[in-house]
């Protein structure tokens, strides 16, 4: 006849009668244990993101302690994960009861891609010799990012430049930090009609995301050419930064550089793309993210914010502001 009886800590007790060590009759007694563990499992998604969206731990003991269990928790990297706990305390009363870490997905402004990071856990710290120094897994998680490297071109409705040295502007910015300075060469299609007064722009880690002007100045001639429209070239973007180096941004169009020398008569065909536009209000903009570039026309229809991965280069219209870091 065989008797077995379990307590809380893991141990068990096996009794029984018959024969025992040395062939014996009797009754007889054994002990024993179940070496205790603390188990630690993700009870949601193993991932955060930039976003905000968190994820959680469920960690457990197996047995009863005799005293309290401590568990010390670390994020590996705090500017990707960072822990709402840095302890949990198991006790003899509520050793039973799993404990939660919540991990959250911190914010930056770097397009760094997906990055893996890990919750460290220390080992279990206790006045129980059975829990003292044991082990617990560390977990495994990945922060998803956000940002993508960009450069955005903003202009209010149609750019036009003047033989009377009338001039033109829109603004520049970037989508996202970059790790290193960001030099955005500029040019024109035809400097005898118009081009922009800077030959550069530098954006840095720390002035990424606020708005440069670039003016474009009209050029005078002595001929009466009429109205002719021209390109504002700009990039490929020079950097150390991968993200940024050699990114192609779209032209900005000028819809023309107005003639001084020989006023257009009515009805007579413009030069350029298109004639003025006097009506207001028009904002157009563009987002450049690829490889492939061209002018970018602004039209007067409704404000449209497109983004390209540089297939294309879309229509430049006012863009509010990336909001700072």
């Amino acid at each position: 006849h065989v008797t077995v009886a379990m307590g809380n800590n893991g141990k068990f007790v096996v009794g029984w009668s018959g024969n025992g060590p040395g062939d014996n009759q009797g009754v007889f007694v054994q002990r024993f244990g179940v070496a205790p563990e603390v188990r630690v499992e993700i009870s949601s998604p193993p991932f955060t993101t930039e976003a905000g969206a968190s994820t959680q731990l469920t960690v457990a003991l197996d047995t009863e302690p005799s005293a309290d269990v401590i568990i010390d928790f670390a994020s590996s990297d705090e500017t990707e994960g960072l822990l709402n706990t840095s302890q949990l305390i198991f006790t003899p009363l509520n050793w039973f009861l799993p404990q939660t870490v919540t991990v959250t997905g911190q914010n930056d402004f770097r397009d760094d891609g997906d990055v893996a990071y890990t919750i460290i856990t220390a080992a279990a710290q206790s006045d129980d010799p059975d829990y003292q120094r044991i082990e617990v897994a560390d977990v495994d998680l990945t922060n998803l990012d956000d940002d993508t490297s960009g450069v955005v071109v903003a202009a209010s409705g149609e750019l036009w430049t003047g033989e009377d040295g009338s001039s033109a502007n829109f603004t520049v910015t970037l989508t996202s930090e970059p790790t290193d300075d960001v030099v955005i060469p500029l040019d024109s299609s035809d400097l005898t009609e118009g081009g922009p007064v800077l030959a550069s722009l530098v954006f840095t880690p720390l002035n990424w995301n606020t708005p440069q002007t670039v003016v474009v100045a009209g050029v005078d001639d002595a001929d009466p050419d009429g109205t002719i429209g021209y390109s504002v070239t700009l990039g490929p973007a020079i950097s150390e930064d991968s993200t940024y180096g050699d990114l192609i941004v779209p032209d900005v169009l000028i819809a023309g550089n107005l003639d001084n020398e020989q006023p257009a008569e009515p009805g007579e065909a413009v030069q350029g793309p298109s004639a003025p536009n006097t009506s207001s209000g028009d904002n157009d903009s563009t987002t450049a993210a690829g490889d492939d570039q061209q002018a970018a026309e602004p039209t007067s229809s409704p404000p449209v914010q497109n983004t390209s991965d540089g297939n294309n280069a879309p229509t430049p219209a006012v863009e509010d502001n990336p909001q700072a870091p």
